[in-house]
């Protein structure tokens, strides 16, 4: 059974909830709505793997995770993603995401994909432990057309990347370490990771597509 201490677990599907400074109204020929998928009733089935310098192994738990129907928030619509979310308490993680000029966004305005932006930061956030300070949090797109295989098959990505770079107080040689969130045209996401221990930043948790259905 995994150990889900707090100071362990960098972070966990979290929202960051800073507004996005950036007014681009230009779409790219590539809609970022094409590597989300958002209608209601499509479907990811995941597996979860913890993964090493030299071993990818199995943990035998399956996710779903699921858009649930369209809701208004602020006179806009909005589609509803549910994930589970057992890493940090039993329960669902809740999304509420659309396409707005090209990238898409949460209710608070945060970007969380783009298809065409791979040179701007998104947004510079900070990790807390009660009143400390653990990380800075930078989040970005990285690694357009980087394939990665999983259950369900080899996929072209790119990635929504949020990099934690810890303070001294949690860890003495300061390590950025990365979360890669991988979407691919057409499907939606492929990969998601969950976990990264700070001790050993080499071990990682992540979901990994098995099937989906898409309308």
């Amino acid at each position: 059974m995994k150990t889900k201490t707090s100071l362990a677990i960098l972070s966990i599907l979290i929202t960051i909830s800073a507004c996005d400074k950036k007014n681009n109204d230009s779409l790219g020929p590539e809609q970022s709505a094409d590597y989300l998928k958002l209608k209601p009733g499509n479907y990811w089935i995941y597996n979860e793997f913890m993964l090493t310098d030299t071993s990818e192994n199995d943990e035998h738990i399956t996710d779903s995770v699921y858009v649930e129907k369209d809701t208004m928030i602020n006179g806009l619509t909005y589609s509803k993603l549910v994930k589970p979310n057992h890493w940090v308490q039993p329960g669902e993680f809740i999304n509420y995401l659309r396409d707005s000029y090209g990238y898409i966004v949460n209710h608070h305005g945060a970007i969380l994909f783009s298809a065409t932006d791979f040179s701007n930061i998104f947004n510079t956030a900070y990790q807390r432990l009660g009143a400390d300070t653990v990380a800075r949090v930078i989040s970005r797109m990285t690694d357009k057309d980087f394939a990665v295989s999983t259950p369900a098959g080899v996929f072209l990505t790119s990635s929504f990347t949020r990099s934690f770079t810890m303070f001294p107080k949690f860890d003495s040689l300061q390590q950025t370490i990365t979360y890669h969130t991988r979407f691919a045209k057409d499907v939606g996401m492929v990969t998601e990771t969950l976990a990264i221990f700070s001790a050993a930043p080499n071990v990682r948790w992540e979901r990994r597509l098995v099937r989906w259905h898409i309308q």
